[in-house]
């Protein structure tokens, strides 16, 4: 789901079990063409990021989630530096979430929450 007009500008992400991306859930910041299904999410990220990246994957899959890690991203306007978290999702995948502060993320994630309660109702 991409151009919902929400309070906290974000990103969400689907992720596969080998960190590939399933799908956009959310941009709200303009995510590089690198962002596309079946496209790696380390290899997305900026190059510098890329060890932090899968560094941030490995801690999901092994404890189930991972919070408080900052990544930069290419976005359309040019790089910019996220925070993130992720957890596990059914079926061994992940949730991956960022947003321009820690707070934010939360805020994001309710705001998602909120757009699915609302489309399941």
């Amino acid at each position: 789901m991409t151009g919902h007009q929400g309070d906290v500008p974000g990103v969400a992400l689907s992720l596969d079990a080998q960190g590939r991306i399933n799908g956009v859930i959310r941009d709200e910041l303009g995510l590089g063409a690198d962002f596309t299904p079946g496209a790696a999410f380390v290899r997305a990220v900026d190059q510098g990021s890329r060890s932090k990246a899968q560094a941030f994957l490995d801690e999901i899959y092994a404890s189930s989630a991972a919070f408080q890690w900052e990544l930069n991203l290419p976005l359309t306007h040019g790089v910019d530096t996220l925070q993130f978290a992720g957890a596990l999702a059914t079926g061994g995948g992940a949730l991956v979430i960022g947003a321009r502060s820690f707070p934010e993320i939360f805020e994001f994630y309710e705001e998602l929450v909120k757009i699915n309660n609302e489309q399941v109702n």
